[in-house]
């Protein structure tokens, strides 16, 4: 005997409804499942067509392409050694860089990146680039969002692609902001000189000077910087030569209460680099000099920085190199090898640092995926 159910009035009103919500969350995940299924096939640009819609009076056929994902992990030993006869610290491993990054197309004029970094130990650092691009003119583009702040040659360059596994001192101390990213607008654009490869480059950029994810500007300006310069990369070789400036300020927090929870510093910078790229060896120095004025703290003074790094290639992937740098009067020498060249999938460097505390050893790693 089955056992009898009754209904409310309200109940058995509320069953077609619930019948009618079920049936769309089942379309929508038979749906979601097919989409899945096709972004999951192996990609072939040549083969492969956008998602067919079904055609309706009200809807018509798009073809829709979304963002390219890229990005790497970095990945290194370190081994302090006791130069000093005071202790060493021991070694460790560590997950450096775990970079994603998204890049698309808007249309044919605009594209965008984001770049990410899980591995950040502080929120504030998740997100690493966020930013629009504007092509203005075949040779000229406007970017805007959080970005790399124009200055130099070596921090314009991805941590991925260098022969050390740290960036000279002076990129710290006097080729950035508060940070090596800031939220405000570049004007870029590289300007075909001759047919030989030679070629006119320029960036100019309007930051914040609040360093990245910052929302609220802290400063008492903008601050302005930029670098032009020649490049020729047509015949046996590369070479290329630049000048950079900038202008600005940065509030640097402190606990003293004399400072009211910090005070500004104001900066002045100037800089010059080049690079010489050939078949058997590269060689690439920096250098640069500024002022620096904490009037709340009555100290003012001026900091110059140099880097020179030579590289050897004795195979197309391999090879050793040398690095000599410094800021204010302290140095440091970087020396080793490297396996990979800057843009391999897989690359290993091992880095010995003199320093003038504790010498250190670096072995590490790197893999791209796409």
């Amino acid at each position: 005997m089955k056992e009898s159910r009754c209904f409310s009035a309200d109940e058995r009103r509320r069953r077609p409804i619930t019948r009618a919500v079920l049936s769309v969350l089942l379309l929508g995940y038979a749906g979601s499942e097919g989409q899945t299924e096709v972004a999951e096939r192996p990609a072939d640009v040549s083969t492969v067509s956008a998602v067919e819609i079904p055609k309706s009076n009200a809807m018509q056929e798009v073809s829709r392409s979304g963002p390219e994902v890229s990005g790497y992990l970095q990945y290194h030993f370190n081994q302090p050694i006791d130069t000093n006869n005071n202790g060493a610290a021991p070694g460790r491993f560590r997950i450096q860089r775990a970079r994603v990054t998204l890049k698309g197309d808007v249309n044919e004029r605009v594209t965008y990146e984001l770049d990410i970094d899980p591995r950040s130990p502080q929120l504030t650092g998740l997100m690493r680039d966020a930013f629009v691009d504007v092509r203005l003119h075949p040779h000229h583009k406007l970017r805007l969002g959080q970005h790399k702040v124009k200055f130099g040659y070596v921090n314009q360059r991805s941590s991925s692609s260098l022969y050390t596994v740290n960036r000279p001192e002076m990129a710290f101390d006097l080729s950035r902001g508060m940070n090596l990213r800031d939220l405000g607008a570049t004007l870029m654009g590289e300007v075909p000189m001759s047919e030989g490869g030679l070629h006119f480059k320029y960036d100019l950029s309007v930051v914040n000077g609040a360093g990245v994810n910052v929302q609220q500007d802290n400063n008492k300006a903008k601050n302005v910087s930029g670098r032009i310069g020649l490049f020729n990369k047509k015949g046996k070789g590369q070479w290329q030569v630049g000048v950079s400036g900038a202008v600005g300020d940065m509030f640097r927090v402190s606990n003293d209460p004399v400072y009211d929870g910090g005070y500004f510093r104001d900066f002045k910078r100037v800089g010059a680099d080049f690079l010489v790229d050939r078949s058997r060896f590269a060689v690439n120095g920096e250098y640069a000099i500024g002022t620096q004025d904490e009037k709340e703290r009555n100290k003012s003074k001026t900091l110059s920085g140099y880097y020179m790094t030579l590289v050897g290639r004795a195979t197309e992937t391999m090879g050793p190199m040398l690095r000599f740098d410094g800021v204010d009067g302290s140095g440091r020498l970087t020396a080793g090898g490297y396996y990979g060249k800057p843009s391999a999938p897989f690359r290993l460097l091992l880095n010995y640092e003199k320093r003038s505390s504790d010498d250190r050893v670096y072995l590490w790693m790197l893999s791209r995926f796409q």
